[in-house]
């Protein structure tokens, strides 16, 4: 019965290049293994799968310009058109086969983009091309950019521009909203009524409100927007899809859930935002929920 040891190797049988056509498969044959390791003496078997990710994302990482054309499918199975996206992703060659993503690399910047696996059920993709480019003439970043990274995990994710790491947490005094480019200081918590309706009315610029509502057959329940325990209504006439049919993509089967929304405030009786861009699900716990307010 052949031992294990500590990874010794008495040749330089292993390629980079035959590693990496095993990584990219989750379970590669035993054939194939033997074959890429003969001439290695070990004792313990080795963690296959870790050596072979571990071979892939020590290699150079190839740096990727996606661009997205999609569309959101409406409940009656209509299709609108979204705004063009621009992604860019550092990850490893292996995810290029000839000059075009592979299969499993496109699947996981769809789902990374629209942030679920079954994205199809909601979205419609009109076009995607991909191009590898060099690092120097990454573009600079503006609106319209999503900035991934693959990480040590084999996991894509969120990056700032140029792939700094995304600010985050109670702590953070500005914040830079990778979905459309602006910056945000915190403001008041939702818990304290009086100064969120005073920084709202008091608004220069977009504010960016966590949202609470509830969508019905008809739309929007209007009884139902809030922020925090204050009542506004929503014009969302600057969307070019409804916010009724976004709120239904992102709350998914639930019919009540709390969304960014972001836009401009018209204070009065009944205080109006005036929707601009509509984000993702909250997902900060309720009290630690907080309006932000644009950086002049």
């Amino acid at each position: 019965m052949r031992r294990w040891s500590s990874f010794r190797a008495i040749t330089p049988a292993v390629s980079f290049h035959s590693l990496r056509a095993l990584a990219r498969s989750t379970t590669p044959d035993t054939t194939a293994v033997e074959s890429a390791t003969r001439g290695l003496v070990c004792e313990t078997p080795p963690d296959m799968g870790a050596i072979l990710l571990a071979a892939v994302l020590a290699a150079p990482p190839t740096f990727l310009r996606i661009d997205l054309d999609d569309a959101l499918r409406s409940a009656s199975g209509a299709s609108t058109p979204l705004e063009p996206v621009v992604v860019l992703v550092k990850a490893p060659s292996a995810w290029v086969s000839g000059s075009t993503l592979t299969e499993r690399a496109r699947e996981s910047v769809l789902a990374a983009v629209y942030g679920r696996s079954d994205w199809s059920a909601v979205y419609e993709v009109k076009g995607l091309r991909a191009a590898v480019v060099d690092e120097k003439k990454l573009p600079s970043p503006a609106p319209g950019q999503r900035w991934y990274e693959l990480d040590a995990s084999n996991a894509l994710v969120r990056r700032a521009g140029l792939f700094e790491p995304l600010q985050s947490g109670p702590a953070i005094k500005r914040l830079a909203d990778a979905a459309d480019g602006t910056r945000y200081r915190r403001g008041p918590t939702l818990g304290d009524l009086t100064a969120l309706r005073a920084a709202l009315d008091d608004s220069k610029g977009l504010v960016k409100v966590p949202t609470s509502l509830r969508v019905g057959p008809l739309g929007i329940d209007r009884q139902s927007v809030q922020v925090g325990a204050l009542s506004f209504d929503v014009d969302d006439s600057r969307l070019g899809v409804p916010l009724s049919e976004r709120a239904r993509a992102a709350c998914g089967k639930t019919p009540a859930c709390t969304l960014w929304l972001v836009g401009r405030w018209v204070k009065g009786s009944t205080p109006t935002l005036e929707v601009t861009w509509v984000g993702r699900r909250v997902d900060v716990p309720e009290a630690e929920r907080s309006l932000w307010l644009e950086v002049p």
